[in-house]
């Protein structure tokens, strides 16, 4: 059944600020310049729902809300940002390098070619589970190459085969002292210690290959791994409430939510909206200064949950996953939510790219949000 938005008005146009308590955000202050971040605009003042419904209504564009709609599950980037930057894996030879202009470029470090036989040889052998033949040739590698992380986390991994896990554990806290973005590192170092009986340096190590690298399944298979034995897991579902913004010929904006899931993220879809189509919203996160489009996520998802907070205090009819979202936000993990449930899923190497404080707030914010009791049935953003 489509309605107009523009008749929800009386529902959603409450004028609400950032929830009370709240902490604010961990801004990104620090210069974390690089091909993909290049400029943050500040939100010290987010549009309020009522504002962002005041402009719609002054649009010259026809917004219809089809609440009853079958509407698949979509992140909310595949939602509002249109072709946009390319999906980038994380490369297992990734580090950051500074370029003379004082910005963070990724560089991927293939083996320097004195060592490159050597790599190679050691790549067959393992192939062929020949450990030893292995070991010899990542450790005349590591002889020749001391200071390329690579060679280090692969004699370690070598180590590992054998099952002499100290010396495995040592290999791969070098080349962490070397590349402490290596992922693989710590991967390897996580299942290492997995193999010690040491789940919780276990769980330390992976969660960090997990931020480094959230689009490896294997990465994954080793966290849960390593969170079995504390009775904990990962939590299931995603930032990604059931809403679906497009444009029909005609030139209409429809918004479809999820009719089982009711108006809850009415806030959310109707500021995302505003962002795709409108200039009122969009040109204070120009695309050019803003690629990521950080500024469209932190202003939409406090909008959300400002909407959340007004709920609650009214009627305490809020959802589960609404109250996650809400209580992280308040908790200080603004960014952390953008980076980590937004972008990082589109491109996972940008967390490479932050400065360290936004890197230990994410860290933080899987330990808390992402990390979920096994024993019992937990909350989760779905």
């Amino acid at each position: 059944m489509e309605r107009s938005l523009l008749a929800l008005g009386a529902i959603s146009a409450v004028a609400c600020a950032a929830p009370s308590g709240s902490r604010g955000s961990t801004a990104l202050a620090e210069k974390s310049a690089a091909t993909t971040v290049s400029k943050t605009a500040a939100l010290d003042i987010p549009l309020r729902p009522d504002q962002i419904l005041g402009i719609l209504e002054r649009s010259q564009i026809m917004y219809d809300l089809d609440s009853g709609a079958d509407v698949q599950a979509t992140d909310i980037t595949s939602v509002v940002v249109e072709g946009g930057l390319p999906r980038r894996p994380v490369d297992p030879f990734f580090e950051v390098i500074m370029d003379p202009g004082g910005r963070r470029r990724l560089k991927s470090s293939r083996p320097p070619s004195h060592v490159a036989p050597l790599f190679r040889d050691g790549d067959l052998a393992l192939a062929g589970k020949d450990f030893r033949a292995a070991l010899s040739m990542y450790t005349e590698a590591v002889a020749q190459a001391p200071e390329y992380f690579k060679a280090h986390t692969y004699l370690g991994n070598t180590h590992f085969y054998l099952g002499q896990y100290r010396q495995a554990e040592q290999s791969f806290l070098r080349a962490l002292e070397l590349n402490p973005l290596d992922y693989q590192a710590y991967l390897f170092l996580g299942q290492t210690y997995v193999e010690l009986g040491q789940p919780a340096m276990a769980k330390r190590a992976l969660v960090r290959a997990f931020m480094l690298n959230r689009s490896s399944d294997t990465v994954k298979r080793g966290l849960a791994m390593a969170l079995a034995p504390l009775q904990q897991r990962i939590r299931d579902g995603r930032l990604s409430p059931r809403i679906r913004i497009a444009r029909d010929p005609e030139g209409r904006v429809r918004l479809q939510i999820d009719k089982q899931r009711g108006l809850r993220w009415l806030a959310l879809a109707t500021c995302l909206a505003c962002w795709a189509y409108e200039d009122a919203c969009s040109r204070r996160g120009p695309a050019s200064e803003d690629p990521l489009r950080l500024a469209m996520y932190r202003e939409c998802l406090i909008n959300q949950a400002a909407s959340i907070a007004i709920r609650n205090d009214r009627a305490g009819k809020v959802g589960p996953d609404e109250r996650v979202l809400l209580s992280a936000i308040e908790d200080g993990f603004l960014d952390a939510i953008v980076i980590w449930e937004v972008v990082a899923r589109r491109l996972p190497a940008v967390v490479l790219l932050l400065p360290e404080k936004l890197r230990t707030s994410i860290l933080e914010y899987i330990d808390r949000y992402v990390i979920v009791s096994a024993r019992v049935a937990t909350l989760g953003l779905e």
